[in-house]
């Protein structure tokens, strides 16, 4: 019995021990894949939407194309001919879009990846993409200039795009038409013709012949020349084809006036340097164009006038007067006589007034008009030598105007003025004998025009007789010149009368 017992024990035992050994270990779970991303196995990348493995494709992931192996939902890389279409994905698994060139192959996707053509690396000839055109050959997107059916293209070198318009290489320029054909001969763009080479296309500039007729080309522009231009200080007539037809200059003579500069011709011949046109003198430089404003030589400075006119003469410029001898030249750090009394001027051609020194030493004393009254420091009673002599009127001012019947004096210390007067901002003319204010039309040296009120006119038009007259800044009547007013040119006649 205790033998039965033992053996039962034992087998139980057994079985125990046999129970134990077939329980596997549980090893911990797997972590779960993500619910939505990327996952990395191994050297490859899968990607999951909603817990589940993206397969096969083209599948949009953030903006671009994704295929994976719809085997194993691998992230496909390289060319993949999906759906009948080639794709191509870059090493980061993303679609090619565009133009892109493969092992020296030039392809162009869309923008969902697909290969344009199947045979694009096989490409040859013309392919437009957005309005813009390019050219491959042997499949190869082309750059920069080649002869295509007899014709010159330009394709952009950065991108291959076909050019058209004006396009410049270095020094040289060339046209390509809206069709992208290089110009060549003769051409029309705009109103205006040009001439590229027949060979290059170059365009052309300067003189040039064909066959028997001669041409001119704009040095910077290359536009054909017609009319009458000048060229190089020379007047040239073209017809209307731009057909050379000899000189002009033989036939000319006067003003003219081209790109908003003034020339003057005397038997053909282009004035250069000062010329005196009507008892008027004008300086023109060594292009011929009339010189205005400032102007200082070798012989000293000069002021032309906006018309050109050389001063010789008292001038007010910016609140100063300067003093312009019989020649024109400026005085300066001198003594002028002028109009019964002395005058200095400062070596910038200023007049003085007040007490001033004057380069002897002595301290002189002028008046407000400029006139000098006598030395301050004992000097002598008068400038002696070295001065200017002028000519023409003088002015006054500081004193009363004094009615006397229907007649206006100006008067300084009880004394009656003649002559120029400058007061309140305006020029009064007084008689030179009995000092009384002149209206009216004045011949003196010039012709001028005072008031009712005897201001002179400035700068402004007179309408009188039925005619039209025009008085400059100084108060001289325009005569037998063209002047810009307003921006408009002006001419007038020798009697002073406007032509239009």
């Amino acid at each position: 019995m205790m033998k039965m017992r033992s053996k039962r024990l034992i087998s139980l035992a057994i079985v125990l021990v046999l129970l134990t050994a077939m329980v596997v270990p549980v090893a911990s779970a797997a972590p779960a894949s993500p619910v939505t991303g990327w996952e990395r196995q191994g050297n490859s990348w899968v990607y999951y939407e909603s817990s589940q493995m993206l397969k096969g494709g083209p599948h949009l992931i953030g903006g671009s194309w994704f295929y994976f192996n719809p085997a194993n939902g691998v992230m496909a890389t390289g060319w993949q001919f999906i759906n009948g279409g080639w794709y191509f994905f870059h090493a980061n698994g993303v679609a090619a879009t565009g133009s892109l060139v493969i092992d020296g192959v030039s392809y162009v996707f869309g923008s969902n990846g697909r290969l344009f053509s199947q045979m694009a690396n096989v490409r040859n000839g013309w392919f437009q993409q957005n309005d813009i055109w390019y050219y491959y050959r042997n499949g190869s997107l082309q750059f920069g200039w080649h002869l295509i059916d007899g014709s010159w293209f330009y394709l952009i070198p950065d991108s291959g795009r076909m050019a058209t318009g004006w396009h410049n290489q270095g020094a040289t320029r060339y046209y390509l038409h809206d069709n992208g054909i290089m110009a060549t001969g003769w051409t029309q763009i705009g109103a205006h013709w040009y001439y590229f080479h027949p060979s290059t296309g170059a365009m052309l500039t300067d003189w040039i012949s064909i066959g028997n007729a001669r041409y001119y080309l704009n040095p910077t522009t290359g536009i054909m020349a017609t009319g009458t231009v000048t060229i190089n200080g020379s007047r040239q007539d073209f017809d209307g084809n731009g057909v050379w037809q000899g000189q002009a200059v033989d036939r000319f003579n006067g003003w003219y006036f081209e790109d908003n500069v003034w020339y003057h011709f005397l038997n053909g011949v282009m004035a250069i340097g000062w010329r005196a046109v009507d008892n008027i003198w004008y300086y023109f430089n060594a292009n011929g164009v009339m010189q205005t404003g400032w102007l200082t030589l070798d012989t000293g400075t000069y002021f032309l006038h906006d018309f050109g006119g050389m001063e010789a003469d008292w001038l007010l410029l910016g609140g100063f007067w300067y003093y312009f001898g019989p020649s024109g030249v400026m005085v300066t750090n001198n003594w002028v006589f002028w109009g019964g009394n002395w005058y200095f001027l400062l070596p910038n051609g200023r007049m003085v007034t007040g007490d001033f020194t004057t380069p002897d030493g002595v301290l002189n004393r002028f008046n407000a008009t400029g006139a000098w009254t006598g030395s301050v420091s004992g000097g002598s009673s008068a400038p002696t030598g070295g001065g200017s002599t002028g000519s023409g009127s003088t002015q006054s001012a500081g004193g009363n105007w004094v009615l006397e019947g229907n007649t206006w004096y100006y008067v300084i210390n009880g004394v009656r003025q003649t002559s120029w007067v400058f007061d309140g901002g305006y020029w009064y003319y007084l008689h030179h004998s009995t000092g009384a204010m002149q209206t009216g039309w004045l011949s003196h040296g010039h012709w001028y025009y005072l008031r009712a009120n005897g201001q002179m006119i400035m700068n402004d038009w007179l309408f009188d007789g039925g005619n039209w007259y025009y008085f400059q800044a100084n108060g001289t009547m325009a005569q037998n010149v063209t002047l810009f007013l307003g921006g408009v040119a002006r001419s007038f006649r020798t009697d002073g009368t406007w032509i239009g």
